[in-house]
């Protein structure tokens, strides 16, 4: 079983650094909402538009940096834990709560 969260995500724009300790380019992608589902744990969490910086589970903080980061976030959720995801909206960064029930739970 895997949490969702009732939106689509979408990469809305990206940038490649080096790392030159580990000789590679490394890219890092802005995840944006794209689309929330109607009757979704999202729908009164999330606008279109989000930026989706981080999520944090228990005490572990995870950099969302690319699409598939969120995804396996996601991966560790279970019923009972509130997960705090860090957004900017309208140029402002702010944190907001979800926590998971049952009907956030879909086998992958």
């Amino acid at each position: 079983m895997r949490g969702i969260l009732g939106i689509t995500i979408e990469t809305t724009a990206y940038s490649t650094t080096y790392d030159s300790e580990k000789g590679l380019l490394v890219r890092c992608e802005e995840i944006s909402v794209h689309e929330v589902t109607t009757g979704g744990i999202g729908e009164t969490v999330f606008k279109a538009g989000d930026v989706i910086k981080s999520l944090t589970v228990g005490n572990k903080t995870i950099n969302i940096t690319r699409q598939y980061h969120l995804t396996d976030a996601m991966l560790d959720v279970r019923v009972g834990d509130t997960i705090s995801v860090l957004i900017v909206r309208d140029d402002a960064e702010m944190t907001v709560s979800i926590t998971i029930t049952n009907d956030c739970l879909s086998e992958y």
